[in-house]
Order: C-alpha cells, then sequence, then structure tokens
C-alpha cells in the first residue's frame, strides 16, 4: 500500500484508541482488501485481530453463532 497524507492522519488518530479493538476479517472478502484488515491490527496499540482464512465480507453474519461464542469468552 502506498502512503498518502490522508494515510498519515489516519495512523496517527488509529495510535491514539485506547480502548480494547478486536479486528476481524475474512481472506475472502470481495470488498476489503485482506491486507487492510492486517494494517490495522498492527497499527493498533493493543489491538487483538482475528483473520478468518474462510471467511468473506460478512463474517459477522454468516457466522452468528461462532463469532458470538468466540466475543463472548472475551468480555
Amino acid at each position: 500500500m502506498s502512503t498518502t497524507s490522508r494515510d498519515v492522519r489516519g495512523l496517527l488518530l488509529l495510535t491514539d484508541i485506547s480502548v480494547p479493538v478486536l479486528v476481524l476479517h475474512g481472506r475472502q472478502d470481495q470488498f476489503v482488501p485482506f491486507g487492510h484488515g492486517q494494517w490495522l491490527a498492527a497499527h493498533i496499540p493493543g489491538a487483538e485481530a482475528r483473520l478468518l482464512d474462510n471467511d468473506g465480507h460478512l463474517t459477522l453474519l454468516d457466522r452468528v453463532g461462532g463469532v458470538h461464542a468466540w466475543l463472548s469468552e472475551r468480555l
């Protein structure tokens, strides 16, 4: 990914996040490139990444039970 001034401003905002963050991203997402989820997780302090190999854009709808159980363990 190339870096623009907008990206730099966004990165500065991400580094200010001080609450727990979970990045859920499916490798098969047809709308948002997989690398974006990895980038977010890498640039938000303390973020936890759950990068899903077989999921697409609608993971929360496609696997409601699995995602709910996984989130419930962490709350």
